[in-house]
Protein backbone atom coordinates (compact mmCIF):
# COMPACT_ATOMS: atom_id res chain seq x y z
CA UNK A 1 0.00 0.00 0.00
CA UNK A 2 1.27 3.08 -0.99
CA UNK A 3 -1.15 5.90 -1.17
CA UNK A 4 -3.94 6.71 1.48
CA UNK A 5 -6.77 9.19 0.85
CA UNK A 6 -7.47 10.64 4.17
CA UNK A 7 -10.57 12.54 4.67
CA UNK A 8 -10.86 15.53 7.79
CA UNK A 9 -14.53 16.94 8.13
CA UNK A 10 -12.39 18.28 11.34
CA UNK A 11 -14.38 17.04 14.04
CA UNK A 12 -12.22 14.63 15.31
CA UNK A 13 -8.85 15.96 13.23
CA UNK A 14 -5.93 14.79 15.80
CA UNK A 15 -7.15 11.39 16.05
CA UNK A 16 -7.89 10.77 12.46
CA UNK A 17 -4.51 12.11 11.82
CA UNK A 18 -3.08 9.97 14.55
CA UNK A 19 -4.75 6.79 13.23
CA UNK A 20 -4.05 7.70 9.36
CA UNK A 21 -0.37 7.86 10.77
CA UNK A 22 -0.30 4.54 12.37
CA UNK A 23 -2.09 2.82 9.44
CA UNK A 24 0.77 4.34 6.98
CA UNK A 25 3.59 3.04 9.59
CA UNK A 26 2.94 -0.62 8.49
CA UNK A 27 3.76 0.18 4.56
CA UNK A 28 4.94 3.96 5.04
CA UNK A 29 2.37 4.96 2.45
CA UNK A 30 1.78 8.43 1.58
CA UNK A 31 -0.79 9.94 3.12
CA UNK A 32 -2.87 12.74 1.06
CA UNK A 33 -5.19 14.80 3.04
CA UNK A 34 -8.35 16.23 1.64
CA UNK A 35 -10.07 19.24 3.82
CA UNK A 36 -13.78 19.58 2.28
CA UNK A 37 -14.45 22.88 2.38
CA UNK A 38 -18.42 24.03 3.19
CA UNK A 39 -18.16 27.20 2.15
CA UNK A 40 -22.09 28.17 0.82
CA UNK A 41 -21.03 30.95 -1.44
CA UNK A 42 -18.05 31.44 -4.14
CA UNK A 43 -15.54 34.07 -4.63
CA UNK A 44 -17.40 35.79 -7.30
CA UNK A 45 -21.30 36.41 -8.30
CA UNK A 46 -22.78 33.30 -10.41
CA UNK A 47 -25.30 32.52 -12.62
CA UNK A 48 -27.05 29.67 -11.00
CA UNK A 49 -30.69 28.01 -11.44
CA UNK A 50 -33.68 27.51 -9.21
CA UNK A 51 -36.65 25.26 -9.90
CA UNK A 52 -35.86 25.94 -13.57
CA UNK A 53 -35.03 29.64 -13.41
CA UNK A 54 -32.21 31.71 -13.38
CA UNK A 55 -30.73 34.10 -11.01
CA UNK A 56 -27.51 35.45 -10.22
CA UNK A 57 -25.92 34.87 -6.58
CA UNK A 58 -24.27 38.30 -5.96
CA UNK A 59 -23.35 37.39 -2.44
CA UNK A 60 -20.06 36.08 -2.16
CA UNK A 61 -17.49 34.37 0.13
CA UNK A 62 -15.99 37.88 1.31
CA UNK A 63 -19.44 39.17 2.32
CA UNK A 64 -19.83 36.73 5.30
CA UNK A 65 -17.71 36.67 8.32
CA UNK A 66 -17.96 33.10 8.65
CA UNK A 67 -16.60 32.38 5.59
CA UNK A 68 -13.41 33.76 7.06
CA UNK A 69 -13.80 31.34 10.20
CA UNK A 70 -13.91 28.50 7.86
CA UNK A 71 -10.59 29.44 6.13
CA UNK A 72 -8.88 29.80 9.18
CA UNK A 73 -10.29 26.34 10.61
CA UNK A 74 -9.12 24.43 7.38
CA UNK A 75 -5.38 26.65 7.46
CA UNK A 76 -5.43 25.52 11.72
CA UNK A 77 -5.90 22.20 10.43
CA UNK A 78 -3.65 21.67 7.36
CA UNK A 79 -1.03 23.20 9.55
CA UNK A 80 -1.76 20.27 12.36
CA UNK A 81 -1.58 17.59 9.92
CA UNK A 82 1.91 18.93 8.59
CA UNK A 83 3.32 19.14 11.89
CA UNK A 84 1.87 15.47 13.09
CA UNK A 85 3.43 13.71 9.60
CA UNK A 86 6.30 15.92 10.11
CA UNK A 87 7.07 14.58 13.83
CA UNK A 88 6.44 10.84 13.03
CA UNK A 89 8.19 10.61 9.46
CA UNK A 90 5.42 10.20 7.46
CA UNK A 91 5.31 11.00 3.73
CA UNK A 92 1.89 13.44 2.94
CA UNK A 93 0.94 15.63 0.52
CA UNK A 94 -1.96 18.43 1.16
CA UNK A 95 -4.55 18.68 -1.62
CA UNK A 96 -4.73 22.45 -1.74
CA UNK A 97 -8.02 22.58 -3.29
CA UNK A 98 -10.94 22.68 -0.20
CA UNK A 99 -14.06 22.61 -2.26
CA UNK A 100 -14.12 19.10 -3.47
CA UNK A 101 -17.37 17.41 -3.96
CA UNK A 102 -18.01 13.84 -3.55
CA UNK A 103 -17.48 12.61 -7.32
CA UNK A 104 -14.38 14.21 -7.13
CA UNK A 105 -13.25 12.56 -4.04
CA UNK A 106 -14.73 9.00 -5.82
CA UNK A 107 -12.44 9.89 -8.52
CA UNK A 108 -9.41 10.52 -6.04
CA UNK A 109 -10.55 7.05 -4.98
CA UNK A 110 -9.85 5.06 -8.02
CA UNK A 111 -5.57 5.25 -7.84
CA UNK A 112 -5.93 5.54 -4.26
CA UNK A 113 -5.14 2.38 -2.15
CA UNK A 114 -7.55 3.20 0.61
CA UNK A 115 -9.87 6.24 2.24
CA UNK A 116 -9.67 6.91 5.59
CA UNK A 117 -12.50 9.01 6.57
CA UNK A 118 -13.60 11.04 9.96
CA UNK A 119 -17.47 10.81 9.92
CA UNK A 120 -17.91 13.25 12.74
CA UNK A 121 -19.86 16.21 12.64
CA UNK A 122 -17.99 19.98 12.63
CA UNK A 123 -18.09 23.56 12.64
CA UNK A 124 -17.80 23.49 9.01
CA UNK A 125 -20.52 20.33 8.25
CA UNK A 126 -22.08 20.94 11.16
CA UNK A 127 -25.53 19.77 9.82
CA UNK A 128 -25.61 16.28 10.04
CA UNK A 129 -27.30 15.26 7.01
CA UNK A 130 -24.63 16.94 4.63
CA UNK A 131 -21.84 14.91 6.69
CA UNK A 132 -23.81 11.64 6.68
CA UNK A 133 -24.76 12.67 2.65
CA UNK A 134 -20.74 12.88 2.01
CA UNK A 135 -20.20 9.52 4.29
CA UNK A 136 -22.82 7.80 2.30
CA UNK A 137 -21.91 8.59 -0.87
CA UNK A 138 -18.16 7.24 -0.45
CA UNK A 139 -19.14 4.19 1.70
CA UNK A 140 -21.05 3.17 -1.96
CA UNK A 141 -18.98 4.24 -4.59
CA UNK A 142 -15.46 4.67 -3.31
CA UNK A 143 -12.93 2.41 -5.89
CA UNK A 144 -11.23 1.59 -2.75
CA UNK A 145 -11.70 0.35 0.61
CA UNK A 146 -12.73 2.71 3.00
CA UNK A 147 -11.72 2.83 7.23
CA UNK A 148 -14.15 5.13 9.12
CA UNK A 149 -11.59 6.69 11.90
CA UNK A 150 -12.28 5.48 14.72
CA UNK A 151 -13.24 8.19 18.02
CA UNK A 152 -10.18 7.97 19.86
CA UNK A 153 -7.01 7.00 18.74
CA UNK A 154 -5.25 3.58 20.14
CA UNK A 155 -3.00 0.61 18.61
CA UNK A 156 -4.90 -2.24 17.32
CA UNK A 157 -4.93 -5.57 19.28
CA UNK A 158 -7.40 -7.69 17.80
CA UNK A 159 -9.46 -7.71 14.77
CA UNK A 160 -12.73 -8.50 14.42
CA UNK A 161 -13.68 -10.19 10.74
CA UNK A 162 -17.40 -10.15 10.46
CA UNK A 163 -17.46 -13.75 8.46
CA UNK A 164 -20.91 -15.06 6.48
CA UNK A 165 -19.19 -17.18 4.19
CA UNK A 166 -19.99 -14.92 1.44
CA UNK A 167 -17.28 -13.91 -1.74
CA UNK A 168 -17.62 -10.37 0.09
CA UNK A 169 -16.79 -11.65 3.48
CA UNK A 170 -13.26 -13.04 1.96
CA UNK A 171 -12.70 -9.85 -0.37
CA UNK A 172 -12.60 -7.48 2.55
CA UNK A 173 -10.68 -10.36 4.45
CA UNK A 174 -7.59 -10.17 1.77
CA UNK A 175 -8.09 -6.72 0.71
CA UNK A 176 -6.95 -6.00 4.25
CA UNK A 177 -4.42 -8.89 4.66
CA UNK A 178 -2.70 -7.52 1.26
CA UNK A 179 -2.80 -3.83 2.35
CA UNK A 180 -1.77 -3.93 5.86
CA UNK A 181 0.56 -7.19 5.85
CA UNK A 182 1.93 -4.97 8.97
CA UNK A 183 -0.83 -6.29 11.40
CA UNK A 184 -0.40 -10.43 11.08
CA UNK A 185 0.86 -10.41 14.34
CA UNK A 186 -2.36 -8.75 15.75
CA UNK A 187 -4.82 -11.26 16.45
CA UNK A 188 -7.98 -12.10 14.24
CA UNK A 189 -11.12 -13.32 15.10
CA UNK A 190 -13.57 -14.49 12.30
CA UNK A 191 -17.05 -14.33 13.74
CA UNK A 192 -19.92 -16.11 12.25
CA UNK A 193 -23.54 -15.61 13.72
CA UNK A 194 -25.38 -18.69 12.77
CA UNK A 195 -29.41 -19.19 13.58
CA UNK A 196 -28.53 -22.80 14.04
CA UNK A 197 -25.04 -22.70 15.39
CA UNK A 198 -24.22 -24.63 12.90
CA UNK A 199 -21.27 -24.08 10.32
CA UNK A 200 -19.69 -26.31 7.77
CA UNK A 201 -16.74 -27.61 9.12
CA UNK A 202 -14.83 -27.47 5.97
CA UNK A 203 -15.09 -24.75 5.36
CA UNK A 204 -14.54 -23.37 8.72
CA UNK A 205 -11.03 -25.84 8.76
CA UNK A 206 -10.15 -23.78 4.72
CA UNK A 207 -11.15 -20.41 6.83
CA UNK A 208 -8.96 -20.76 9.76
CA UNK A 209 -5.92 -22.23 7.32
CA UNK A 210 -5.91 -18.95 5.33
CA UNK A 211 -5.97 -16.88 8.13
CA UNK A 212 -2.77 -18.99 10.08
CA UNK A 213 -0.93 -18.77 6.88
CA UNK A 214 -1.41 -14.78 7.33
CA UNK A 215 -1.77 -14.23 11.13
CA UNK A 216 0.04 -15.58 14.41
CA UNK A 217 -3.26 -15.78 16.62
CA UNK A 218 -6.22 -16.96 15.07
CA UNK A 219 -9.73 -17.50 16.47
CA UNK A 220 -12.90 -18.81 14.47
CA UNK A 221 -16.00 -18.56 16.59
CA UNK A 222 -19.63 -19.05 16.38
CA UNK A 223 -22.23 -17.54 18.19
CA UNK A 224 -26.15 -18.67 17.88
CA UNK A 225 -28.48 -15.68 17.29
CA UNK A 226 -29.25 -13.17 14.76
CA UNK A 227 -26.39 -11.93 12.78
CA UNK A 228 -27.53 -8.17 12.84
CA UNK A 229 -28.60 -8.30 16.54
CA UNK A 230 -25.43 -10.50 18.10
CA UNK A 231 -22.66 -8.69 15.79
CA UNK A 232 -24.26 -4.94 17.20
CA UNK A 233 -24.11 -5.81 20.96
CA UNK A 234 -20.72 -7.49 20.35
CA UNK A 235 -19.00 -5.03 18.50
CA UNK A 236 -20.44 -2.24 20.50
CA UNK A 237 -18.11 -3.75 23.64
CA UNK A 238 -15.27 -4.08 22.29
CA UNK A 239 -12.36 -1.87 22.25
CA UNK A 240 -8.96 -1.42 20.34
CA UNK A 241 -10.40 -3.23 17.71
CA UNK A 242 -10.82 -3.01 13.76
CA UNK A 243 -13.78 -4.31 12.50
CA UNK A 244 -13.94 -5.68 8.99
CA UNK A 245 -16.98 -5.73 6.75
CA UNK A 246 -17.64 -6.97 3.23
CA UNK A 247 -20.63 -5.04 0.96
CA UNK A 248 -22.04 -6.77 -1.74
CA UNK A 249 -23.11 -3.82 -4.46
CA UNK A 250 -22.62 -0.37 -4.43
CA UNK A 251 -25.36 0.50 -2.82
CA UNK A 252 -24.79 -1.44 0.68
CA UNK A 253 -22.96 -0.23 3.82
CA UNK A 254 -22.37 -3.83 4.79
CA UNK A 255 -23.94 -6.97 4.12
CA UNK A 256 -24.72 -7.25 7.81
CA UNK A 257 -26.45 -5.24 9.15
CA UNK A 258 -29.67 -3.19 7.05
CA UNK A 259 -28.89 0.66 6.43
CA UNK A 260 -30.32 2.29 9.47
CA UNK A 261 -28.60 -0.28 11.62
CA UNK A 262 -25.58 0.39 9.77
CA UNK A 263 -26.02 3.83 9.94
CA UNK A 264 -26.52 4.11 13.82
CA UNK A 265 -23.25 1.84 14.23
CA UNK A 266 -21.63 4.30 12.55
CA UNK A 267 -22.72 6.80 14.37
CA UNK A 268 -22.28 4.97 17.82
CA UNK A 269 -19.20 2.89 17.07
CA UNK A 270 -15.88 4.25 18.69
CA UNK A 271 -14.34 1.72 16.49
CA UNK A 272 -12.32 1.61 13.25
CA UNK A 273 -14.59 -0.22 10.25
CA UNK A 274 -12.94 -1.52 7.26
CA UNK A 275 -15.47 -1.46 4.68
CA UNK A 276 -14.88 -2.69 1.20
CA UNK A 277 -17.12 -3.70 -1.85
CA UNK A 278 -17.05 -6.96 -3.89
Amino acid sequence: MKKILVILNGGNTHNTISFACYMAGFTQARLSAVFPHAIPYGKEPALKQVYGSAYVESIVESDLSVNESYVIEVQKQQQLFTEICESRGIPYHLFKENEVTAEELIEESRLADMIILDTTADIRHHQKDERDKLTRSLLANAECPVIIAPAIYEPIDEIILCYDGSASAVFAMKQLTYLLPGLENTKITALQVSDDNEWKRATNCKLREWLADNYRYVNVETIKGTAEKELFNILMKKANTLVVMGAYGRGAVSRFFHQSMAEQFLDLSPLPVFITHY
